[in-house]
């Protein structure tokens, strides 16, 4: 009986010593030459797991950085466009949402007061036209000494006091859009000039964000009537962690991403601040972007991921043949055609697209960059870990 005894024990012994051996693996943080766990894939099956495969070798790593923040109004796109005269509202032309652009008429104002500066320019315009030819008369009368040296110096001044009225009385009505030709029409044709209404304009091309007024209100020269904004450009303000600060600078690129969507594009760094905020120890960041399609809603969170440093990784592979293995890290690499080993690995700094490996691979060795997670569950079924 004992000789079978001793039989039948040969197999626990043998099945006990391959669990500690696996037991080995598992606890080795890396695996060494002699800790090596393989699998081996039939043809099918390799075949069908569409497996992509990527060498081992040096790759410039980016030290990525993230932080939230928030879409603003480029406020270098927008207008508050104000009435700049009192009155009433006659008629606003624009709703919220409406696209308009630079000249475009959007309200008109009637303004007794807007008359006023109107028939004043007009008066000073005739003065001057009437001095003018009073001082061009004396000039010509002086040249031939028939008119004397002070009558002269008197046109003269007269002249130029003339002009200054004029351009005294021209400059306000500028500022709401007329033109000299315009105004001189209302001399020509006084009974079809409209001196009461002032046309309001936008001075850009843009949105309408808000509008402020409603027909028959009240007005005054600072009332706002519109918010006109651009939205083709866009701003992220960000708060960026100080350790990290030093790292970007104006003209550097960051990625932005929409919390919680599918939207993703890239910004350039506009603005790093002089100083840290005292309380979170962060820096405040702004970064333009383009918005043409206009998926990018001001006042919508976003994240930010930005390269604080780049560095030269003797060994990286991509970022996607990384596991995530029983509390540590490892790969598939390749050792044939159908076999592959599982290798714990030690990674370092990573980006968006690749990952450096401090230990457990070297340079020229092959990994599973694509579906290497199939090798991983197919290697569990079998080893029941």
């Amino acid at each position: 009986m004992k000789p079978i005894l001793f039989i039948l024990l040969i197999p626990v012994i043998i099945i006990a010593g391959c669990k500690k051996q696996t037991d080995n693996i598992v606890a080795d943080p890396v695996s060494s030459s002699t800790q090596r766990q393989t699998i081996t894939l039939s043809d099918e099956v390799l075949n069908n797991a569409d497996f992509e495969f990527a060498e081992v070798k040096p790759a410039e790593i980016s030290d990525l950085v993230s932080a939230f923040g928030e879409i603003k109004l480029n406020n270098d796109k927008v207008a508050s466009i104000v009435s700049r005269v009192e009155g009433e509202m006659m008629e606003g032309l624009k709703q919220l949402g409406d696209q308009v652009e630079a000249g475009e008429i959007i309200a008109r104002i009637e303004s007794h007061s807007l008359a006023s500066s109107i028939v004043r320019y007009l008066q000073t315009e005739q003065e001057r036209q009437f001095s003018m030819d009073a001082y061009l008369r004396e000039k010509e009368l002086f040249s031939k000494k028939l008119t004397s040296s002070a009558e002269f110096h008197a046109a003269e001044q007269a002249y130029q006091r003339a002009r200054i009225e004029h351009a005294a009385a021209l400059q306000p009505l500028e500022l709401l859009n007329f033109t000299e030709g315009q105004l001189h029409g209302y001399l020509n044709d006084p009974n079809e000039a409209q001196l009461t209404i002032l046309e309001v304009v936008s001075p850009i091309n843009g949105i309408v964000t808000r509008k402020s007024i409603i027909t028959g209100q009240a007005v005054q020269a600072d009332t706002e009537l519109y918010m006109v904004a651009d939205l083709s450009e866009v701003w992220i303000d960000f708060q960026a962690p100080l350790a990290a600060a030093n790292g970007i600078s104006a003209g550097d690129r960051v990625q932005i991403s929409i919390t919680g969507g599918a939207a993703s594009s890239t910004a350039t760094i506009k603005y790093v601040a002089p100083l840290a905020n005292e309380i979170n120890r962060t820096v405040e960041v702004r970064a333009s972007m383009p918005n043409t399609e206009r998926i990018w809603r001001p006042g919508s969170p976003v994240s930010v991921e930005f390269a604080r440093e780049r560095l030269e990784a003797e060994v990286a592979i991509p970022s996607e043949a990384l596991l995530d293995f029983e509390g540590g890290f490892a790969v598939f690499v390749r050792r044939d055609a159908n076999t592959f080993e599982l290798r714990r690995v030690k990674p370092g700094p990573r980006d968006n697209a690749r990952v450096a490996i401090e230990l457990g691979l070297v340079p020229g060795e092959t990994v599973v960059s694509t579906n290497a997670f199939l090798l991983k569950t197919q290697w569990q079924m079998e080893t029941g870990n």
